[in-house]
């Protein structure tokens, strides 16, 4: 209107058409391009339906074994007088290999090993502890065996029968197989990763990626931190084609500031889901920031539904470590301290590993 009012005044009669035609145009471009971006956000890209929660594992309870109770209540003998500790060990010494003999035939199963009765294999029930979920769709019940909390929490021929061969074997570690986990997708955090192919206890990316595949447990994301500065491309130079897009690798320090953008487990919450399975890795070599994280985690029932599985070395004083590797300086901590704080990780639901 007002253009026309102004054009009709000043512009000659015949080239006042021409400007309204051209006006007119202008303006219907305008309102036509205003009601399709109404559109196209109120139709495309408004948010979508949420779906229907998936199947997931509820935590049950944890039932540590035998063997593990007996660990438990005398580590605190054993870190006194660690001859007593392997004059028990090497008594059990059936119990070791069954304990051994169980891991590896899991492993050989793979991915086809499917979930267990609550006896996990001849031998080994004395053994082998057990986590109990109950399947939230079917209500089926789930029951997985984890290594024993005992020794020297490492691997049980280290120091008592093989001294220090077996320091860095991780083959007494049990590993979950795609039957006995969460739906959801595989996350993998690992703090202290160095490189591909390198670690003081060994490659732990290799072994993570290699062990879990095996298992049915392919990662879809692989996050991991080292504080020592390596070059770009020794960090990549030895990760798979097809793992390279599923890795962020993030070469600086995490943080234990429960508010820092680099403390690991502010990651975790914000990238992953109850549903999904969630591995944890923590060995920075740094027991103020290590204990820290931990008592963090130990603090927060979510992260509890979110952490499936940690893998920690726990560095502490009063254990034969102190002559493989670890020394002095970290910190108060115990053999019986790191006993009584795995044990309340996993009555929390959480598979934690004592790690290499």
């Amino acid at each position: 209107i007002f253009s026309g009012f102004y054009f009709s005044h000043h512009l000659p009669s015949a080239l006042m058409v021409d400007v309204r035609a051209f006006v007119s145009l202008v303006l219907s471009a305008v309102l036509l391009g205003v009601a399709y971006r109404f559109w196209r956000v109120h139709t495309f890209c408004r948010r979508a339906p949420r779906a229907a929660p998936r199947c997931a594992l509820r935590f049950v309870k944890y039932i540590p074994s035998v063997w593990e109770r007996h660990w438990v209540a005398k580590a605190e003998v054993y870190q006194k007088d660690f001859s007593k500790a392997c004059v028990e060990m090497k008594a059990r010494s059936r119990r070791t290999k069954n304990w051994l003999t169980a891991v590896r035939l899991r492993i050989q199963s793979g991915a086809a090993w499917a979930a267990m009765s609550e006896v996990p294999s001849k031998g080994s029930d004395e053994v082998l502890s057990l986590f109990v979920y109950k399947d939230n769709c079917t209500g089926a019940r789930v029951v997985t065996p984890i290594e024993p909390l005992a020794g020297f929490l490492r691997h049980p021929l280290v120091y008592c029968i093989a001294g220090p061969m077996h320091v860095s074997d991780k083959s007494y570690l049990v590993v979950p197989a795609v039957s006995e986990v969460d739906p959801g997708q595989r996350l993998f955090f690992d703090a202290g990763a160095s490189t591909y192919l390198a670690g003081s206890g060994g490659p732990s990316q290799q072994w993570f990626v290699d062990t879990f595949s095996r298992m049915g447990l392919k990662p879809d994301r692989y996050f991991a931190w080292e504080a020592s500065v390596i070059p770009s491309l020794e960090i990549w130079a030895d990760v798979p084609a097809w793992l390279r897009p599923r890795m962020s690798y993030y070469n600086i320090p995490i943080s234990p500031a429960p508010r820092s953008p680099d403390n690991i487990l502010n990651f975790i919450r914000a990238v992953s889901v109850p549903q999904d399975f969630v591995v944890f890795k923590l060995d920075v070599d740094n027991s103020t920031v290590e204990n820290a994280i931990i008592e963090q985690l130990l603090e927060d029932p979510y992260l509890h539904t979110l952490v499936d599985e940690l893998y920690w070395e726990h560095h502490t004083g009063m254990t034969p470590m102190r002559e493989y590797g670890w020394g002095d300086g970290w910190g108060n901590h115990t053999m019986a301290s790191s006993y009584a704080l795995f044990s309340r990780l996993r009555r929390a639901g959480i598979r934690a590993h004592s790690w290499v």
